[in-house]
């Protein structure tokens, strides 16, 4: 895959001329990104979403998160954290407001659309309305930064449509994985 592409180089340029990051630092944060988006490539979960790791590059590439992590990495090459910092945290809340959005228009009818319904499940694991909502919306979140690189068959599929068809099984199952991931960062 060419890695150079025209793509890659308008939006370099366009982190150096926003930011005034010398062009030759934002094409070495382009080389590090790149390194990291191949290794997420690796992953035992990208080759079941049937991508190969040529694939999932290209699949990821113009997405707003690999802009979001290169623009990041530049400025924390150029010396400026905390505007590296400040940039990935504005990403990950328009990130997360627009996965909030689309979660709570979805219908009644759906799981996810049914507070009463997902906060029964919740307590089947023991958690309070609180920590259901908490994990159900890093759950969501997760799904929505990972929707770019969804299976072929499920290509045509919005967010939206992805999240109507979590079933009581899968949610039950998310928790779970949420609290486990959970106790493990309080570890």
């Amino acid at each position: 895959m060419n890695h150079n592409s025209i793509a890659l180089k308008a939006l370099r340029a366009r982190i150096a001329r926003r930011h005034g990051i010398h062009p030759d630092i934002v094409e070495n944060a382009q080389r590090i990104t790149l390194k990291h988006f191949h290794a997420e490539a690796q992953e035992p979960a990208v080759a079941l979403a049937g991508h190969a790791c040529d694939h999932y590059l290209r699949l990821a590439i113009p997405t707003t998160r690999f802009a979001a992590t290169l623009t990041s990495s530049s400025l924390l090459i150029a010396d400026r954290e905390a505007d590296g910092r400040l940039h990935w945290e504005a990403y990950v809340q328009r990130e997360a407001a627009a996965a909030t959005a689309i979660h709570r228009a979805l219908p009644k009818t759906a799981l996810l659309g049914n507070s009463e319904a997902v906060h029964r499940i919740g307590r089947t694991f023991g958690l309070t309305k609180e920590a259901t909502n908490e994990l159900t919306a890093e759950i969501v979140l997760t799904l929505a930064v990972g929707h770019p690189y969804r299976p072929a068959d499920q290509r045509h599929l919005t967010l939206a449509d992805t999240l109507t068809q979590i079933t009581d099984d899968d949610l039950a199952a998310l928790l779970v994985q949420g609290v486990l991931m959970a106790l493990r960062r309080t570890d």
